[in-house]
C-alpha cells in the first residue's frame, strides 16, 4: 500500500477526520484512496478494481465519515457495507471504531454466529453504519427484524468473492429492500469476473471506474519464493525448518508467520503438530465465531505468532507485523494467490512468500507464474533437499538424435536405384457379412463308401 504524495488536508476532508488520520500516521493518501475519494464525494456512483492490500476500506469509509459529519442533527441508519465474510466485516468494523471517536457515528456487525435477538437489539439502536454478510442480513429481513429504508450510501466490497459464494440471489433481495435513490460503490479484486460486469449494470448507474493497472502483478515488496517437496510428511519438515530459520532472522524474528492449506483437517494436523514447538493457531470455517474472533484477537495482539488457516483468511484478514506466508498447499488460481500473499508486504513494510511444491502441483505453480507474469525464485532448505527435481527436460540433442535415427530408418526401405520407397504390398481384406452366411448349416462330410454308378439308380436292400 504505497502513498501517492497526496495529502489527506488536500483531499477536503474534515479536520477532525484529518487529526485522527494522523494520529495513526496517516497523513498521505494511496492511489486507490486519491482516485475514489472525491469521486464517491461528489455523489456518483463508481466501480473500484482494486487488489487486496491496496487502501481500499478507507477509500470508501472516509468520504462516508465525511457525508455523516456533514449530517446536522441526528443520524439515522445511513450506510450498509456488505462484504463476503465474517473476517472481513469485523475487520471493516474495527476501522469504524477506530474512527468513532472523531466522527461521532455508530457502526455494528450483523454476520452469523451470533443470536438473532441480540442482532435485532443492535438494529434497534439505529446505528449510522451497518457492516453485514449477505445471508444473515437477508434472514433478518425476510423475519422483519432489518428495516433497510432509510440506507442512502450502499457499498458492495469484494463482490466477486460474494458471487463465487452463491450470494447473488442475497444479494439481490438486500439491494431490493434499499431506497432506489441511493449511492451504491462496487468493489472487486477483477472486473474481468464473469459475473461482476453483468451484476455491475443491474445495480449501478451510470458509474465512474476507477482500475488499478496492477491488479495481475506481484507486490514489489513481497519476495516470491518456491520449495520443491516430496509429500505431506516432507512438506511438515520444511515448514519446521523455515520457521526456525525465521526465529533466528532477527530482522523478521519479531514478525508473524501465516500458513495457508486447502483443507480444513490439514488446518487441524499443521497446527497440532506445530503446537509442541511453536505458539500457534488455526482459523477455519467450521470454528464457531466467538472461536474465530479469539484467535484472530490473540493473533493480533502475538500471543500467537504462527496462524494456520484456509482461504477464510486469504481475504479482509489485514494483521500488522505479517512478514512471512507460507502455501503448504499451493493457491488455486493467481487471484487466490495475489490475497493470499497480500497478507504480507502491507503498507510499505517488506514481506516473503514461500510456496512448497510437489509434483502434482508443478503445472499449477507454473500457470500461477505465467498469469502474473513473474518467475518466483527457487530455494532450497539445508538438509532436507527432496527427490523431486522438477520435471525432466529432454535436451535438444536427444530430440535431434531419435530424429535422426526415425529418418534412417525410414531410409532403409528406398529403393537402390530409384530411391523411392519400396512399400509392403497391402493384403486386402474380403468383408464377411453375416446375411450371407445366414441359413448355412454344417456340411455332411462325404462318407467313405464307393458309388456305383450316377446315383440316378432305385435304392437297394
Amino acid at each position: 500500500m504505497k502513498a501517492t504524495g497526496i495529502l489527506f488536508s488536500e483531499i477536503d476532508l474534515h479536520p477532525r477526520l484529518v487529526a485522527a488520520l494522523e494520529t495513526r500516521k496517516l497523513t498521505k493518501a494511496t492511489e486507490i484512496q486519491e482516485k475514489v475519494i472525491p469521486l464517491i464525494r461528489s455523489g456518483s456512483d463508481v466501480l473500484v478494481d482494486a487488489e487486496t492490500g491496496s487502501g481500499k476500506t478507507l477509500a470508501y469509509l472516509l468520504p462516508l465519515f465525511q457525508k455523516l459529519m456533514d449530517l446536522q442533527g441526528p443520524h439515522t441508519s445511513a450506510a450498509l457495507i456488505l462484504v463476503p465474510t465474517r473476517e472481513l466485516a469485523h475487520q471493516v468494523h474495527k476501522i469504524c471504531e477506530q474512527y468513532a471517536d472523531a466522527t461521532h457515528t455508530q457502526s455494528v456487525t450483523i454476520t452469523g454466529g451470533q443470536e438473532f435477538r441480540f442482532q435485532a437489539a443492535l438494529l434497534r439502536k439505529e446505528p449510522e453504519i451497518l457492516v453485514a454478510t449477505p445471508g444473515r442480513l437477508k434472514e433478518l429481513l425476510e423475519s422483519e427484524q432489518a428495516n433497510l429504508e432509510d440506507i442512502n450510501y450502499l457499498v458492495l466490497d469484494e463482490a466477486d468473492r460474494m458471487l463465487d459464494m452463491g450470494f447473488r440471489d442475497d444479494v439481490m433481495q438486500i439491494i431490493e429492500a434499499c431506497p432506489k435513490q441511493r449511492q451504491t460503490i462496487l468493489l472487486s479484486a477483477t472486473l474481468k469476473h464473469s459475473g461482476v460486469s453483468t451484476f455491475a449494470k443491474e445495480i449501478l448507474k451510470e458509474p465512474e471506474k476507477v482500475g488499478l493497472s496492477a491488479s495481475r502483478a506481484v507486490q514489489e515488496s513481497i519476495q516470491h519464493q518456491i520449495v520443491l517437496s516430496d509429500d505431506q510428511e516432507h512438506k511438515l519438515k520444511l515448514v519446521h525448518s523455515i520457521l526456525a530459520e525465521q526465529g533466528k532472522d532477527t530482522e523478521h524474528s519479531k514478525g508473524k508467520v501465516l500458513i495457508f492449506a486447502n483443507k480444513r483437517l490439514r488446518v487441524d494436523k499443521i497446527c497440532e503438530l506445530l503446537g509442541a514447538d511453536f505458539r500457534v493457531n488455526k482459523l477455519h470455517g467450521e470454528m464457531t465465531q466467538d472461536e474465530r474472533n479469539r484467535v484472530m484477537s490473540l493473533y493480533r495482539t502475538g500471543a500467537v505468532e504462527i496462524l494456520v488457516a484456509t482461504d477464510l483468511a486469504s481475504r479482509g484478514l489485514d494483521v500488522e507485523d505479517v512478514t512471512l506466508v507460507i502455501n503448504f498447499d499451493m493457491a488455486h488460481s493467481g487471484n487466490d494467490y495475489i490475497h493470499r500473499v497480500g497478507r504480507t508486504g502491507r503498507a510499505g513494510n517488506q514481506g516473503r512468500a514461500i510456496s512448497l511444491i510437489a509434483a502434482y502441483e508443478w503445472n499449477l505453480s507454473e500457470s500461477i507464474q505465467r498469469y502474473l507474469n513473474s518467475k518466483f525464485e527457487k530455494v532450497n532448505i539445508k538438509g532436507l533437499k527432496g527427490k523431486f527435481k522438477g520435471p525432466k527436460k529432454v535436451s535438444k540433442k536427444k530430440t535431434k538424435a531419435k530424429k535422426a535415427a526415425a529418418l534412417a530408418k525410414k531410409s532403409e526401405s528406398k529403393h537402390p536405384i530409384y530411391g523411392t520407397y519400396t512399400e509392403k504390398p497391402e493384403k486386402t481384406k474380403v468383408k464377411v457379412r453375416k446375411r450371407d452366411q445366414k441359413n448355412i448349416g454344417k456340411r455332411r462330410k462325404p462318407s467313405g463308401d464307393k458309388v456305383i454308378g450316377d446315383g440316378s439308380a432305385p435304392l437297394k436292400r
